[in-house]
């Protein structure tokens, strides 16, 4: 049924609810009497909506004209709501917040869906309606999303140096910040150097990348940290690039060894006299 802006749909044996909550984030009489309308009855609910009803460690239960507010409705135990998933914000979000009368409802933040993700870093300690900073889920994780931006200003300002973070410096910061433990080691980004001193740069096989120090090709090695990406360390002589190490089993060696190909010169075009 969909008598406006705003629908409900029965999908076995959950129906799901929309509703549309508008630039202010409120519902308008009529809509407020729909709801609480189709919230009616047994089947088990899921209220999907513009405005999320918590978000970054607030709670916004959207007021309804002439009295009550949406959460209410989701909160009255004989309306079976088991979620209420809200969108607007570009990432995700999970707060079980547990009820009196001993259910636990999922309110979720799902506005990622093929969108740019907005920052999870200015989420402040979550601590709202019992649900603590042990219960509460969201992505791209603190850490990640302080890296992320870190670099993006970096970049635009051209001051990487002062700006940009590894993923284990933001953790590490996010985590002094709020007062919790870092949420997880990050893993090294693609490209760096694994077990098997891979690297993007080289060409041969593993077996045959060892240099000097037995820890990969050196032209590809991080001249920061094992976490930051590692960059190639290649030297310009008369316009070609040549690495620092060649495979003692192949002469081809790392990709950035091989001498570029050959361009044929062309003669110069005779001018054509009439």
């Amino acid at each position: 049924m969909q008598p406006g802006p705003y629908w409900a749909i029965d999908a076995g044996p959950v129906r799901i609810i929309g509703i549309d909550t508008g630039l202010l984030g409120t519902l308008d009489a009529e809509q407020g009497a729909w709801l609480r309308e189709v919230s009616q009855g047994p089947r088990p609910k899921i209220l999907v909506t513009g405005s999320p009803l918590y978000v970054d460690g607030r709670h916004e239960p959207c007021a309804i004209e002439g009295g009550g507010t949406v959460d209410g409705i989701v909160r009255d135990p004989a309306h079976h709501y088991v979620a209420a998933i809200g969108g607007d914000i570009h990432n995700y979000q999970r707060y079980p917040v547990r009820l009196d009368d001993g259910r636990t409802l999922q309110y979720v933040v799902a506005g990622g869906g093929g969108a740019f993700m907005h920052a999870t870093h200015t989420i402040p300690r979550v601590n709202v309606a019992n649900v603590s900073e042990r219960d509460f889920r969201c992505y791209p994780l603190r850490g990640d999303s302080l890296a992320f931006y870190s670099g993006l200003y970096g970049r635009r300002l051209r001051m990487r140096r002062f700006f940009t973070l590894t993923e284990a410096e933001a953790t590490a910061v996010i985590a002094e910040r709020l007062d919790i433990p870092p949420t997880r080691v990050p893993g090294r980004p693609p490209g760096s150097h694994g077990a098997s001193g891979w690297s993007p740069g080289c060409s041969g096989p593993p077996a045959a990348r060892s240099g000097p120090s037995g820890s990969g090709c050196p032209c590809a090695r991080s001249t920061r940290s094992s976490s930051h990406r590692a960059r190639p360390r290649t030297t310009r002589r008369s316009s070609s690039v040549s690495c620092a190490w060649t495979s003692p089993r192949s002469r081809s060696g790392c990709a950035a060894s091989r001498p570029p190909a050959a361009v044929p010169r062309r003669s110069p075009r005779r001018s054509r006299t009439r």
